[in-house]
């Protein structure tokens, strides 16, 4: 909405993003899986569902199958019941359905029908880059996700994040930026793939993400880079976060409680000791307001209801 506007509003305002020719070649999911496919980066295998036109029989990929709009400023326009981020569907029949639940409630684009690429949340990682006019990468901050929101208008969006650095996967997502002349925030998620043991890019997002906290937490606060840019005009160094932290809006034990690997657990669990945890609702040293104090103690052990209601399968 902001990108549409450019030509609107006068030469006061800075609008610190791409152009919409270049924004639909990213944020398409089709568009954008193309991309990956021509500069040889890793993605999931996928098919492109027209509105008028019918599913084949045969798929190139085995259930469990997610599908998912490519247009997410239409389809959050839509109000239904049975309304989902993302669907996963496990046979073939749950699938039709599930393709007329969306054409009924008058989403109309394209739909991505994409291979289950297996493994629970700590599979799930987050790439965000910040590109300068330049066209040059200011800000590389990788993480791995160690566990998802599950309820149904929430699911996929990280609750804890521990950081780390991997130089393909920035080199790889550095590929898809600059082909485009891509400028701004691009957040990317991403799932490791053990059956190859490949980082497979599932999308960009043209903006921080809504857990970009853990990349504060590592102490790189990202709207400095926007505000000494665009304001004080200074030109940026390249910074890689490679400080391993961890980000977490949940409650200690639940977290422990629905990590497997024991290797991963502990280091989490040295984080913990090392008092390397951020929790971006967490200010108590300052907070001096009770009702809001209550709140986030409410909030945070609410969690404990919503996994018991909506666990991670």
């Amino acid at each position: 909405m902001i990108v549409n506007l450019k030509g609107v509003l006068d030469k006061s305002w800075i609008i610190p993003y791409t152009d919409n020719e270049k924004l639909q070649k990213v944020i398409d999911k089709t568009n954008f899986y193309k991309l990956c496919d021509e500069l040889g980066v890793d993605y999931p295998k996928y098919l492109s569902l027209k509105s008028s036109q019918l599913l084949d029989n045969d798929l190139p990929f085995s259930f469990p199958i997610v599908i998912k709009p490519t247009s997410r400023v239409i389809y959050e326009s839509l109000r239904f019941h049975g309304k989902k981020k993302v669907f996963i569907a496990q046979d073939r029949h749950e699938l039709d359905e599930i393709i007329s639940l969306l054409r009924k409630a008058g989403y109309h684009e394209n739909l991505v029908i994409q291979e289950y690429v297996p493994g629970d949340d700590t599979a799930m990682h987050i790439l965000t880059l910040y590109i300068a006019q330049d066209g040059q990468t200011k800000l590389a901050a990788f993480g791995q996700t160690l566990l998802e929101d599950h309820t149904p208008g929430g699911i996929g969006n990280p609750l804890a994040i521990r950081t780390f650095h991997n130089d393909e996967v920035v080199k790889q997502a550095e590929k898809l930026v600059q082909h485009v002349s891509y400028i701004g925030f691009a957040n990317f998620d991403l799932k490791y793939d053990q059956r190859d043991g490949k980082y497979k890019f599932f999308e960009l997002n043209p903006r921080l993400g809504r857990s970009n906290y853990y990349i504060t937490a590592t102490g790189h606060n990202p709207t400095e880079f926007y505000i000494n840019e665009y304001l004080n005009q200074r030109k940026l160094t390249s910074t890689l976060v490679e400080k391993e932290v961890l980000y977490s809006v949940v409650p200690k034990k639940l977290l422990l409680s629905y990590i497997r690997e024991v290797h991963l657990k502990r280091r989490i669990k040295r984080l913990y000791s090392n008092r390397l945890v951020k929790n971006p609702m967490y200010y108590f040293s300052v907070e001096k307001n009770i009702k809001r104090l209550f709140y986030i103690v409410a909030s945070t052990f609410n969690y404990y209801r919503k996994f018991k209601k909506y666990p991670p399968q």
